[in-house]
């Protein structure tokens, strides 16, 4: 056996176990999961083990779901799998199998022409169960754009044309405004390995219609939480993270350092405006002491010239004092002469 028909095998043998039988029925999709691997190669392991080796039976419903029929069950346990319950199993499967019959669904909306309806009923069903089914990651950063007004539209659905008229249909993490500009804030886990082609094609549609793509990875979501339980965030800090690019690890440390040395610039210009007021507040208060001072000066100024006044009225009233005694002793000597004058006559 080949190393995937192999795991098949393995996997089914557990599954009796779980199950507690030989005959059971499991989705192709499930069996894909818990193996990991494509879910169109499983049809063709499954032949394998049943026509090449022998080892089990099995039919194929039109839903794409195994009736197995193990023949020899595999000596080995598969760990990964038995470490899940019979309930979690048969409701994976069940949700597999949902999953399916909306896609067959799908499929015979499209060949009908009805293409537009078919991706916008596909997009708003994957919506609801990812609003559901919420990321941890991005909760962490709904909840930073909640606490600081951060305007966004939480798993936005936007569908967007090609060069040649073909629609693609893409959900968004965040789409978030900022004075008008439109960012796709996505959150890359590990999931997005792998994908980068796939994701270059989603970011080069996103901006012919003119909304900027921005990736973070999970590590900076918690270190920007970080810093906003360190009371070191604010709405003008997230806008700057945003409209910085953060596609690649080299250009995340580069803006990251690029983004402390503005933020030591501003704080450096900050102290240089503090001092700048400093000095003038301490050339004011030196201007209005020395205006204490010249009004002191002038109200003693004043209260000389005052004094001097009331000195010279004194003088003035001394002279006019003795200006009239001379006055009146020249009088009485006028007329002691005259008396003496008449004497002489006589």
């Amino acid at each position: 056996m080949t190393k995937n028909v192999e795991s098949v095998y393995i996997l089914l043998t557990t599954l009796s176990r779980i199950f507690d039988n030989k005959n059971f029925e499991i989705h192709r999709d499930t069996i894909a999961k818990l193996i990991h691997t494509d879910n169109f190669l499983i049809t063709n392991f499954m032949k394998s083990l049943k026509g090449k080796h022998g080892v089990i039976d099995f039919n194929m419903t039109d839903e794409k779901e195994y009736t197995v029929t193990l023949i020899k069950p595999s000596q080995y346990t598969y760990d990964k799998v038995m470490k899940h319950s019979k309930e979690y199993i048969k409701k994976m499967d069940e949700a597999n199998l949902y999953n399916y019959k909306k896609l067959l669904e799908y499929k015979k909306m499209r060949e009908e022409g009805k293409n537009h309806e078919c991706l916008e009923r596909f997009l708003e069903e994957k919506r609801n169960e990812q609003i559901e089914n919420a990321n941890k990651t991005e909760m962490v950063l709904k909840e930073i754009f909640d606490k600081h007004g951060i305007v966004y539209d939480y798993q936005h659905i936007e569908i967007i044309k090609d060069n040649e008229g073909k629609e693609h249909g893409y959900i968004y993490d965040f789409l978030v405004n900022f004075n008008g500009h439109k960012y796709d804030v996505e959150i890359d886990g590990s999931s997005h390995e792998g994908k980068e082609e796939m994701d270059k094609e989603r970011d080069n549609l996103t901006r012919s219609i003119g909304i900027e793509p921005i990736r973070f990875s999970t590590q900076m979501v918690y270190a920007i939480a970080d810093e906003d339980n360190n009371g070191r965030l604010h709405y003008g800090i997230i806008a700057i993270l945003i409209r910085l690019d953060f596609s690649s690890i080299g250009k995340m440390l580069d803006n990251w350092f690029k983004l402390k040395n503005r933020c030591s610039c501003e704080k450096d210009e900050n102290k240089r405006l503090e001092d700048e007021n400093k000095k003038l507040q301490d050339l004011l208060e030196y201007k209005t002491i020395k205006l204490s001072e010249a009004n002191n000066t002038i109200s003693q100024i004043e209260s000389i010239l005052k004094k001097s006044n009331n000195d010279i009225d004194s003088l003035f009233d001394a002279k006019e004092r003795q200006r009239k005694v001379r006055d009146e002793m020249a009088r009485e000597f006028f007329l002691l002469s005259k008396k003496d004058v008449g004497k002489v006559s006589e």
